[in-house]
Parts: C-alpha cells; sequence; structure tokens
C-alpha cells in the first residue's frame, strides 16, 4: 500500500498549481469544520490535508478494484454502533 501511496503523491504533485491550491483549499476548509483538526498542531494538520488530497485523487484515478478494495478496507474500520445481543442460555 506505501508504493500506491507514493504514487497518489507523485500524481499530487503533478497537478498544476492551480488545480493542487484548489483541492488544498478544498480539504482545509473541510477540516476546519472539525474541532480535533483544529486542536492538532500545524505539522500535523498539514500532513492530514496532504493525505485528504491523495484520498481524493485515489478515488478518482483508482481503477474499479482498487476503488472496491479501499471501500472494503473502510467498512472494515468501522465499528458498529448500537446494544450488542447476547444469547441467554
Amino acid at each position: 500500500m506505501k508504493s500506491s501511496a507514493r504514487n497518489w503523491r507523485e500524481l499530487l504533485a503533478e497537478l498544476p498549481d492551480a488545480k493542487r491550491n484548489a483541492l488544498r483549499k478544498e480539504k482545509e476548509e473541510l477540516l476546519r469544520n472539525q474541532e480535533r483538526f483544529i486542536r492538532l498542531p500545524a505539522d500535523l494538520q498539514g500532513r492530514e490535508i496532504e493525505e485528504q488530497m491523495c484520498q481524493e485523487i485515489a478515488r478518482k484515478e483508482a481503477p474499479p478494484f482498487d476503488r472496491w478494495r479501499l471501500r472494503k478496507r473502510a467498512q472494515q474500520a468501522v465499528l458498529p454502533f448500537g446494544e450488542v445481543q447476547v444469547a441467554a442460555g
């Protein structure tokens, strides 16, 4: 996965400045609405914005199987909320 992450970073670096700046501004505005993001140090904020930009590129540029795999991994990372029913027995 690290090699594909490097590829997304390369694609990010190859974007025209205007497009990269617009994408950065969009992701920064979305993240600024989160209290957790505001509490992060500036260097971590920059890293998180860059990660969001790379994820956006990955979603757009990834072949269908890779998009499926990204969705599958995201589903595995999400834990369901609610009551757990234990069978009495």
